[in-house]
């Protein structure tokens, strides 16, 4: 493989990999409710999150924490502002 070559199947991967959908989500908190209470809920119900509302947020891309970041909006949507980066060596310290 050439050098030339080389280069174009980089670029190659690159653009195939701009394409790629990746699924991101804010996770607001978490809690635990009884089955029964779950299969009762209504509109107006409050689920109570172990989280406390200045706390930031954790946002995972696909199934890895990789961000803090802190809710808010953008115009007419809901939003998260990142806040910190979080790197995998972090976690083993």
């Amino acid at each position: 493989m050439t050098n030339s070559d080389s280069e174009d199947h980089k670029q190659d991967l690159e653009n195939l990999l701009k394409k790629v959908e990746v699924p991101v989500k804010a996770v607001l908190g978490k809690s635990e409710i009884a089955v029964n209470d779950f299969l009762m809920l209504q509109p107006g119900d409050i689920i109570r999150l172990e989280r406390r509302v200045e706390n930031e947020l954790d946002v995972y891309v696909g199934m890895y924490k990789k961000f803090t970041a802190v809710p808010g909006t953008d115009h007419d949507r809901y939003a998260v502002r990142i806040t910190s980066v979080y790197r995998e060596e972090e976690e083993e310290s």
